[in-house]
């Protein structure tokens, strides 16, 4: 029997190609991938093998002992089901092959956050949510902000959205691509 045994299970992403294929992603460090008709696991890895720092105090509402940077939070397939986005945590954006589960892209969308806190390694992922094209990437933080990344620009950062007044907690693209709603 395999599963998420720390914490909180937190993200779950449907393969857009496969419906009977999702991803799961929770504080426990790990990452599966899972057969729905066949209730079982088919692929798992870790998400991040860096040791990290656990909070001296919790901010984040979590049971898990893993520390920050292995409790993942979001997750979302790209449109051609090849790639998984995973926010952290710690506020790092991990870019993940989906058939191989490796990182190809690690990012810390820290410094775009707005709110002012002591150590700017706080700013939690909670949505993250490809366009409907897979051109651009929209992560929400509890930074305030929601950070646009260009796929085919090897997920360069190309707008950061500080207009709301409380963390990010869920995002919707429009079908033509030219709106984002949170």
């Amino acid at each position: 029997m395999q599963g998420h045994f720390d914490g909180e299970l937190w993200g779950v992403a449907v393969h857009p190609r496969d419906s009977s294929r999702c991803a799961t992603v929770g504080e426990d460090n790990s990452i599966f991938v899972w057969d729905v008709k066949k209730r079982c696991a088919i692929a798992s890895a870790i998400i991040s093998s860096e040791k990290g720092r656990m909070p001296k105090v919790v901010k984040a509402a979590s049971t898990s002992d893993f520390p920050v940077n292995q409790r993942g939070r979001a997750i979302s397939y790209s449109p051609d089901g090849k790639t998984l986005a995973i926010g952290t945590n710690d506020g790092v954006l991990h870019v993940l092959n989906a058939e191989t589960l490796t990182e190809v892209k690690k990012i810390d969308l820290n410094k775009y956050g707005k709110r002012k806190i002591d150590v700017q390694s706080q700013n939690w992922i909670e949505a993250i949510s490809y366009s409907p094209s897979g051109r651009t990437l929209a992560v929400g933080t509890h930074g305030i902000c929601i950070c646009l990344l260009s796929v085919n620009e090897d997920y360069k950062i190309v707008g950061v959205m500080k207009e709301h007044t409380a963390a990010i907690l869920s995002l919707d693209w429009s079908a033509d691509c030219k709106a984002l709603r949170s």
